[in-house]
């Protein structure tokens, strides 16, 4: 059986006149880990990752609503 994943995305800005650019963040909601992106493709590849590309960014330290993760 396959895994199911689960993603929040926020888009923030799309831009009429270029459809390739938008930016928001992927969040992963069961750990609060963000990541950027500011192209459409940078999208895709964070919610479908290449298994043989090494990982690039490394996700936000906190929550994006900026409150403090419990320890």
């Amino acid at each position: 059986m396959d895994t199911v994943d689960v993603f929040v995305v926020r888009i923030y800005r799309r831009f009429p006149d270029d459809p390739e650019h938008v930016e928001g963040i992927v969040e992963t909601p069961g750990n609060h880990e963000t990541f950027p992106f500011r192209m459409r493709d940078e999208l895709v590849r964070l919610i479908f990752p290449d298994p043989s590309a090494p990982k690039k960014r490394k996700p936000r330290s906190k929550p994006i609503d900026g409150s403090r993760e419990k320890k």
